[in-house]
């Protein structure tokens, strides 16, 4: 089940600077469409990209639709591109 607020949450927890971007950020100022991600932009400046992974780690983070349920490390987060996630409370891209 998607719920952004617990993802905000365990990212707001462990500090990581980031911006809402995308389909829930035009949700949050009012436009009528429905999203089922949570699509951030994140600063790579340290020690910023080791609190994203503590927090992706919290949520228990695999890179979406992969089966072998890969898990992102610290090289991944220290690099600029998508990262295409899903946690326990639904994606984050």
């Amino acid at each position: 089940m998607f719920n952004f607020r617990a993802m905000v949450g365990v990212l707001a927890k462990h500090e990581v600077e980031f911006a809402v971007v995308g389909g829930l950020a035009g949700v949050m100022q009012g436009a009528p469409i429905h999203t089922q991600d949570l699509d951030i932009l994140y600063s790579l400046r340290p020690p910023n990209p080791s609190r994203l992974l503590a927090a992706l780690q919290e949520l228990d983070a695999t890179f979406w639709d992969d089966p072998r349920m890969l898990r992102p490390g610290i090289s991944h987060m220290e690099s600029r591109g998508h990262k295409l996630l899903g946690t326990r409370f639904g994606r984050i891209d």
